[in-house]
């Protein structure tokens, strides 16, 4: 659990030394789009994932 950042600037900075150095990595369980938004919100709240879904949002 990340506490919100006072300096945003400090905490982008420590964010990408932390993916850089590949400390932090997120865990992508899907990607969706917007036409799939409902699907996604039940396939979540029915606890199966093993990581986030993503939003894909295409102009």
């Amino acid at each position: 659990m990340f506490p919100i950042p006072i300096d945003r600037k400090v905490f982008l900075e420590v964010m990408h030394r932390l993916v850089t150095e590949r400390h932090l990595r997120p865990i992508i369980d899907s990607t969706v789009t917007l036409d799939a938004v409902q699907e996604a919100y039940a396939y979540v709240a029915s606890g199966q994932k093993t990581g986030n879904v993503v939003l894909k949002l295409t102009p």
